[in-house]
């Protein structure tokens, strides 16, 4: 019966344990929503941006374009420089985010918690700021993709207009690019935390 009770309690506290680092990462994202809310905002319409250029670039009507092939390519060398140019934009914004909060991670170790317990706090708050940025910039760019149709359509009249869809290579190329840079981002935070 005591090793049962033992091993129960074992389990319930591990449970626990778990259960503890997801809810403070929503308290403290909640409590901190003046620094975090602009934060997930301007990363979300740096991720739309994103869609919107590579739903331009492959849409299924730029084939029949006269001229497809070039437009392709500039369009490609935008999408480069648009993915440098926004890496500084989360860098610079996560930054900013994380030295307002250098009190709040700094009252945590004072409470007794240690570097690899902040560490999984800010795993925990990088998987929720990541789900919001990225599904949020991806419904946000999808609704911005008429927008960009109606300009693009306007600036290059053709016999041949580009109509809406959502390419699922957009989708998956925009998540597999922000899921990396947000990973970047995260290290970076991890190692002020080491230091």
């Amino acid at each position: 019966y005591t090793t049962l009770f033992r091993s129960s309690y074992t389990r319930e506290t591990l449970v626990h344990s778990r259960a503890l680092y997801p809810r403070l990462a929503v308290h403290s994202m909640r409590a901190n929503a003046r620094f975090y809310l602009p934060y997930l905002v301007a990363c979300a319409v740096v991720v739309a941006l994103h869609y919107d250029i590579q739903f331009l670039n492959m849409n299924s009507g730029m084939e029949q374009l006269p001229g497809s092939s070039s437009v392709s390519g500039l369009l490609a060398v935008v999408v480069l420089a648009y993915d440098v140019f926004s890496t500084f934009i989360v860098t610079y914004t996560n930054g900013f985010l994380m030295k307002r909060r250098q009190k709040e991670l700094g009252l945590y170790s004072i409470l007794g918690m240690k570097k690899r317990h902040i560490r999984k706090l800010l795993r925990w708050e990088m998987m929720y700021a990541a789900m919001i940025i990225i599904g949020g910039g991806i419904l946000l760019g999808i609704v911005l993709s008429g927008a960009f149709l109606l300009l693009f359509n306007t600036l290059m009249p053709t016999d041949v207009p580009l109509r809406f869809e959502i390419p699922p290579i957009a989708v998956d190329f925009t998540v597999v690019v922000y899921a990396v840079v947000l990973a970047f981002t995260h290290l970076v935070n991890l190692a002020k935390v080491s230091l």
